[in-house]
């Protein structure tokens, strides 16, 4: 009753832009991991966010790394300001 009406075909077109899609995620792996990297460092928790759960091929990504990030300072591990790791890292940049 059932037997080849209910089988999947993938359509031509789809089999044509799978290597691209492949392409694609490869190209937005790294940019994303790089982003959500400096967001993490720099304590951004909204971007974070914005970064983990919007996927824009990149784009998105590659704006928070070369603008948005660039706004803020980096934010020290601890943030006190007051421990030798924080007094070391300011001595560095004098």
């Amino acid at each position: 009753m059932y037997g080849l009406q209910n089988t999947i075909v993938e359509p031509s077109w789809m089999a044509a832009l799978s290597p691209l899609f492949v392409l694609l995620v490869l190209w937005s792996i790294p940019w994303k991991a790089w982003a959500l990297w400096r967001a993490a460092q720099r304590c951004q928790k909204l971007w974070f966010i914005a970064l983990l759960v919007i996927n824009t091929a990149g784009i998105l990504e590659m704006l928070y790394i070369f603008i948005f990030s660039k706004k803020t300072k980096p934010v020290c591990a601890c943030s006190c300001d007051q421990c030798k790791n924080c007094a070391a890292q300011s001595d560095k940049t004098v």
